[in-house]
């Protein structure tokens, strides 16, 4: 059964695993992190966590996909909204399930504060 979870702290080293594996699919490179500095990385996800959260999609104890957001704040949202930064789900086991799938229907438009039309994602 695949599950979502919050990532904490001990979760970091498999975030950035699997966003690796993201990268490495996205650029078709067998080894895209070598010139990234993940000790440089850990530290500054570690100082925004008030404003980053990652998720994990585990099936059974097997981590099978990632979700990162950052939060924003934007006069026309009507304040602060989350902004997905990286989305990854492993190809081979369970990308077929839907499991990257958000629940939510097609984008929307709704009005902000002042009247605007705002697109929006409308949740199950």
């Amino acid at each position: 059964m695949i599950t979502v979870v919050r990532a904490t702290p001990l979760h970091l080293d498999t975030v950035l695993d699997l966003v690796n594996r993201l990268l490495v699919e996205l650029f078709d490179e067998s080894s895209l992190s070598a010139g990234l500095d993940r000790a440089k990385i850990v530290a500054d996800v570690s100082a925004a966590a008030d404003r980053w959260t990652a998720f994990l999609a585990v099936d059974g104890e097997t981590p099978i996909g990632v979700i990162t957001t950052t939060e924003a704040v934007a006069a026309y949202a009507g304040g602060r909204y989350g902004i997905i930064t990286e989305l990854y789900v492993d190809p081979a086991s369970v990308r077929r399930s839907g499991v990257s799938q958000p629940r939510c229907r097609r984008p929307t438009a709704c009005r902000g504060s002042g009247g605007r039309r705002i697109p929006r994602l409308a949740a199950y």
